[in-house]
């Protein structure tokens, strides 16, 4: 009989916010985490206009932090309400994991949008190891339950927008090493984006020297900036 993985990786505040007991910050922002989600990754990286003029057969997103797997459904919802011939493959990192029942818990305040979607992601989710399945005909998922820095040498294709949501900074300071900004640069193309909620100094200069362009944008609601950019090489 095969032994049942227990994950304890989250724990809930009053208000009912997932929060990470190994890093001991929140998932997403309590008032609206989907809005959130859609400004610093869908806007930031101009995902919606990018799709629609995208010529090739494959469009890779890479995520640093799958977390509750929000990112990748407001990703999954907008690509699919995007006019496009080509197909979506999103690649993600989680050291630390979401017990299933924790993740099922922490998106059902957007159950009723996402539907058969949710309960497909649900169905789909181990993990443990690395999850890799076709959720749809044009949406491929690819998760590595892994550490950062073995995750990422793993990746060999080209990711033409980045996600960098691994907590902040000063919590989590693996997910924004130069050897991970240097592995970005490995994989990324000229023109190739990223985007996230931060704006620590020592982010920026880490991906600038790493050959990224790097801009700053208005945050989301109390968070008053968060950097975006271009690979430049």
């Amino acid at each position: 009989m095969c032994a049942v993985m227990t994950i304890k990786n989250t724990i809930w505040t009053d208000n009912n916010t997932p929060k990470s007991s190994v890093f001991d910050d929140i998932y997403y922002n309590p008032d609206n985490g989907l809005e959130e989600s859609f400004h610093v990754f869908i806007d930031g990286n101009n995902l919606t206009d990018r799709w629609q003029n995208f010529s090739a057969q494959r469009f890779t997103v890479a995520e640093l932090g799958f977390g509750t797997g929000l990112n990748f459904m407001t990703t999954w919802q907008a690509f699919e309400a995007t006019q496009t011939d080509t197909k979506l493959h999103f690649i993600s990192v989680e050291k630390y994991p979401l017990a299933k029942e924790d993740m099922a818990r922490a998106l059902s305040p957007w159950k009723s949008l996402w539907q058969e979607r949710l309960e497909c992601l649900l169905d789909n989710y181990t993990p443990d190891g690395i999850l890799n399945t076709a959720l749809s005909d044009k949406v491929h998922l690819t998760v590595y339950f892994e550490d950062i820095e073995t995750a990422l040498p793993r990746i060999n294709q080209t990711v033409d927008a980045w996600y960098l949501d691994g907590f902040a900074p000063a919590k989590n300071a693996a997910m924004w090493s130069e050897t991970v900004f240097s592995q970005m640069a490995r994989c990324s193309a000229t023109e190739t984006s990223f985007s996230t909620f931060t704006a620590a100094g020592f982010v920026k200069r880490g991906l600038q020297s790493a050959g990224f362009d790097v801009q700053k944008r208005n945050g989301y609601g109390r968070k008053r900036e968060s950097l975006y950019g271009i690979f430049k090489g």
